[in-house]
């Protein structure tokens, strides 16, 4: 940050690349708003179940993040994509609060600065910034670990409302299941209509569908793995305290 020319700061990764020639001049739109600004950060499309999985829970992990800082109570943010102004950034230290995390320090900071400054959240798609997928579930377990296993750390308010959204899908997971178990297939279909009728509307009415297309026609059984994700092995994964830097 010393080394910055001005004030304006952009962050993203090396791996990605921006949507548009646009992404600067929109991002610093956002910059200029609200002294935080937070984007979306949509996967390239490839094959596989993984990638499909990956992008809808991108989408979805976006769609609560980006809705959250509309509403003023933002919690998160992908670094990949996100900006503020310098000095912002020094009022609260940078990331020395929790630079012994190797992950989720993005969250953390937008928490920090949510107290006193105001995150402006951007959809267009000018302002989205590609990135790869994880090559493999073995890429995808790690990465899911280091994110998650920073949420202990998160504002209790954040927590509740997360734990809430999870809740969210245990139960028609938990009617899905018992139709399951009663071979009931009215209760079966009802479980799977009713969620899948509900999120494919979300998703059509959604700004940032248009950059995952791929995933229109699966949505609603995407929307059973991110479930499972959620319900099965996000609990299990926040129990593990992150890993810190030596």
């Amino acid at each position: 940050m010393a080394h910055a020319h001005h004030d304006h700061l952009l962050f993203t990764d090396a791996d990605c690349w921006p949507e548009s020639k646009d992404w600067i001049s929109g991002m610093v739109q956002g910059v200029a708003q609200g002294e935080v600004v937070i984007g979306y950060s949509p996967m390239t499309n490839g094959s596989g179940i993984l990638n499909r999985l990956v992008q809808y829970e991108t989408w979805q992990t976006a769609q609560l993040y980006l809705s959250a800082a509309q509403v003023g109570q933002p919690y998160m943010a992908v670094g990949r994509n996100m900006g503020l102004h310098r000095t912002v950034f020094q009022q609260v230290n940078g990331f020395s609060s929790h630079i012994d995390l190797p992950g989720g320090t993005d969250d953390l900071l937008v928490q920090s600065l949510s107290a006193r400054h105001r995150v402006v959240p951007v959809g267009a798609p000018h302002t989205w910034m590609r990135t790869q997928p994880p090559g493999s579930w073995r890429a995808w377990w790690r990465q899911k670990k280091r994110h998650i296993s920073t949420g202990w750390r998160y504002r209790w308010r954040d927590q509740g409302v997360l734990a809430a959204w999870t809740l969210s899908y245990a139960l028609p997971l938990g009617a899905l299941g018992l139709g399951v178990a009663a071979a009931d297939p009215m209760l079966i279909l009802s479980a799977l209509l009713i969620r899948g009728i509900t999120q494919f509307a979300i998703f059509e009415k959604s700004h940032l569908t248009a950059g995952e297309q791929e995933v229109r026609p699966w949505v609603m059984w995407l929307d059973i793995g991110y479930g499972l994700y959620l319900v099965v092995l996000v609990p299990l994964l926040s129990l593990i305290r992150p890993a810190t830097w030596k």
